[in-house]
Formats: structure tokens, C-alpha cells, sequence
């Protein structure tokens, strides 16, 4: 297996302020490796203190957007049966909110 440094970031896992925004000088091949506050791994943002913050707060962002999708089409006296709005809502806001990366033993 070749690991790419284009693709390749590091970042610093720790509780302690004073360490946290420390870079890392890490080399591959003899480049240098990216430093990145909140890599994503597999579609899931991950911060340095593991709080998952910014990574709820974009499937929050997403799943609103839908949601307001939703209810422009629902209507109060027209629009997409209830039957329908279930569907929709199954179809394109669960798959966000329940995607897990990996299999968690």
C-alpha cells in the first residue's frame, strides 16, 4: 500500500489548550504533511478534543435544508400527501442522521 501525502493530514488529539494548536512536523517520503484542525475521516469530522462539534453542526446545516425543502412542498391546504412527505422524509434526512462511518464494536 502507498499512502499519498497529497491526501495524507495529521492532526493533534488533546484536552490540554496550550498543546492544541501546536503544528506538527511531520514528513513522508520526504514531504511535508498538512496540518488540519478538523480532518474528515470517512465522511466524519473529527476536532481535536473528539466533541464531533463541527461535524453535528453539518448535518444540522443539511438536514435543515431538507427539512425546509419538506415543508415548501407539504403545504397547509395543498401540496404532498402525508404518505408522501413520510417517504421523502425517510428517503433523504434519515440516511443523514443515521450514517455511521464504521462499524462500531
Amino acid at each position: 500500500m502507498k499512502l499519498s501525502t497529497i491526501k495524507t493530514v495529521c492532526t493533534l488529539f488533546t484536552r490540554l489548550n496550550r498543546q492544541g494548536n501546536r503544528k506538527l512536523d511531520i514528513k513522508l517520503n520526504g514531504k511535508r504533511i498538512k496540518h488540519e484542525n478538523n480532518p474528515k475521516l470517512l465522511g466524519l469530522k473529527v476536532d481535536r478534543n473528539l466533541t464531533f462539534y463541527d461535524h453535528i453542526q453539518e448535518i444540522n446545516t443539511r438536514t435543515d435544508r431538507r427539512i425546509n425543502m419538506m415543508l415548501f412542498i407539504r403545504g397547509k391546504n395543498w401540496g404532498a400527501s402525508p404518505k408522501l412527505i413520510l417517504t421523502t422524509y425517510k428517503t433523504l434526512i434519515i440516511p443523514i442522521i443515521e450514517y455511521i462511518p464504521f462499524k462500531c464494536i
